[in-house]
């Protein structure tokens, strides 16, 4: 009986949602098309939420939608690639990794890197700078507008050190190996230069967290 109960409650609970309703200030769509209006017309608010029931003719889109207030994106997920060799010089692009490639558009939210150093010197004149690039055919390019550094204060050795950033940064649907820099490229790395003369770090490791926006 329990689970004919539950499963009776599941049910009811569907279709209350096919209603659409507003539920806590939140309006929640059950459709195979995009909404862009809310079931009153007005418009859109941040965190409305969007079941899709079926692609609808777009590969990977079937599922849950939120409204970020520009677009409706999917759950978040991170990415995350490393490197246990040691650096001593700058690297055009490394710790690289796939990036997930549906015929939709990304959104790149937050990155960052961790190593460890291998010595002390690290200051306002001696430090490494890592952007976030990425690779497209034989084009590397940079993906956000925020390069990370580690100007500042001295290193302690064999300490896990972590630097992150938060962005918005779309990325159009790939287009094959398109040399585009606005496109969601093969692989994402890390350009690392080196300024000066800092102490080398080791085991350096990269994450993406991502949404995808829907079309």
């Amino acid at each position: 009986m329990g689970s004919r109960a539950a499963g009776l409650q599941a049910f009811v609970l569907a279709n209350e949602f096919k209603k659409e309703p507003i539920i806590n200030g939140v309006q929640h769509f059950y459709r195979s098309t995009k909404p862009t209006v809310r079931v009153n017309n007005s418009a859109l608010v941040e965190g409305d939420i969007w079941y899709k029931p079926t692609n609808n003719g777009i590969t990977g889109t079937r599922g849950w939608w939120h409204w970020n207030g520009t677009y409706w994106t999917s759950d978040l997920f991170t990415i995350e690639s490393y490197n246990l060799a040691a650096y001593s010089a700058s690297s055009g692009m490394t710790v690289e990794m796939a990036a997930p490639r549906l015929d939709i558009p990304l959104l790149l939210t937050r990155w960052g890197i961790t190593f460890i150093p291998s010595g002390t010197v690290n200051n306002s004149t001696d430090y490494w700078t890592f952007a976030l690039s990425g690779r497209n055919g034989s084009t590397i390019y940079t993906l956000s507008p925020t390069t990370l550094s580690t100007q500042g204060n001295a290193w302690t050795t064999n300490r896990n050190y972590v630097l992150q950033d938060s962005t918005s940064v779309v990325l159009n649907a790939p287009t094959n190996d398109t040399a585009s820099t606005s496109d969601t490229p093969r692989t994402f790395g890390l350009a690392v230069t080196k300024v000066a003369a800092p102490s080398n770090f080791s085991q350096l490791s990269l994450s993406a967290a991502l949404r995808w926006i829907h079309p």
